[in-house]
């Protein structure tokens, strides 16, 4: 866990709480139980987070489930005029804009017996806690991920072409080995983020989420430097891969496609044979500052219930309480490939 972006997120220490999770999500763990097994636990492997990194992070301790959390944007100062002798600075009015978050309750919970821990050769809870925890960042990497590619008013979308290849327009128009993503596509996109006035995260760099097929059709261009390449490779961002000028590129099987597994996080099922000849496609985004923003309540942590059943059955949850939503539309680009 110590390499996960989220894994500082999980409060280890559990707590008593009368807070009841639905038992029909309950999950129960009764496969450790089989007479002979492997000394090695094996976890399945899962997508790289990325998105929590960059996300505009506020907190308010005090608001309840189903309210909503503001978030406050000052508007620019016009540019001052020359002043002249015998006259005042001219005063201006600081002006400002809200975000409105709404958070929701989240949370899912697994069910040990008492005799699954007692005979058990491994330690159920703390395997219990730590599949908890990846699910909590599975659950919150997801709903950053759908915003992000979601976008809003504002937010731009364009699609793959070759150097000089024309720009098209709609999705049914993406074709194989014409509109994948390519060294052009990149520039469109931040030229559409510089004409916004958008800024870079942390006023170096621009950030692109992709998938490793998009990731793939980079890596033969002349213009591509691959992370190990890098002067300070030790500064990488979790999951990256390489850069193009100012922008960092990241990758992970998270981003939606048409061509992943129907039961994998990646598919979207509109994007499945929806190019030109029912070609898959699939879906980038690349962001400057403050493109989402990730508001809590309630920072998740790990609770118990009581106990059932005269004491035989334990449930151990996580629970937090947040919101996710685009909070500068205009700071990102979503992108669409073959």
């Amino acid at each position: 866990m110590a390499n996960w972006p989220l894994a500082n997120e999980i409060n280890t220490i559990i707590k008593t709480t009368g807070t009841e999770l639905d038992s029909g999500t309950a999950v129960q763990l009764v496969n450790s139980l089989s007479p002979v097994l492997s000394k090695e636990i094996l976890f399945m492997s899962e997508p790289i987070y990325t998105f929590y990194n960059f996300a505009a992070r506020k907190t308010e301790l005090n608001v309840s489930p189903g309210n909503e959390i503001k978030m406050l944007t000052y508007n620019n100062l016009k540019v001052a005029e020359p002043l002249e002798e015998g006259k005042h600075i001219k005063t201006q009015t600081l002006s400002s804009s809200t975000k409105s978050i709404k958070v929701k309750e989240h949370g899912t919970a697994v069910m040990i017996t008492e005799a699954a821990i007692r005979f058990s050769f491994v330690n159920e809870l703390e395997i219990a806690i730590r599949q908890l925890s990846r699910n909590y960042v599975m659950t919150v990497e997801k709903e950053m991920r759908d915003a992000a590619v979601k976008g809003g008013v504002g937010t731009s979308k364009i699609f793959g072409r070759q150097k000089g290849g024309a720009k098209i327009t709609t999705r049914n128009q993406i074709a194989a080995g014409v509109n994948e993503m390519t060294v052009a596509t990149i520039k469109d996109a931040i030229e559409i983020l510089n004409t916004a006035n958008c800024q870079k995260v942390e006023g170096q760099y621009w950030v692109c989420i992709l998938s490793p097929h998009q990731a793939r059709a980079l890596r033969d261009d002349p213009a591509w430097i691959n992370a190990s390449d890098y002067a300070q490779p030790e500064t990488l961002l979790n999951g990256e891969i390489g850069r193009i000028d100012d922008v960092r590129f990241i990758v992970t099987t998270l981003m939606p496609s048409g061509a992943a597994g129907e039961n994998e996080l990646g598919y979207v099922a509109e994007l499945k044979g929806a190019g030109a000849s029912g070609i898959n496609v699939y879906q980038a985004v690349l962001f400057g500052e403050d493109y989402y923003c990730l508001a809590e309540s309630l920072a998740p942590e790990i609770r118990t219930d009581n106990t059932e059943d005269f004491g035989r059955e334990v449930k151990i949850a996580w629970y937090g309480i947040w919101g996710v939503d685009v909070l500068n539309p205009t700071h990102g680009v979503v992108i669409e490939t073959a």
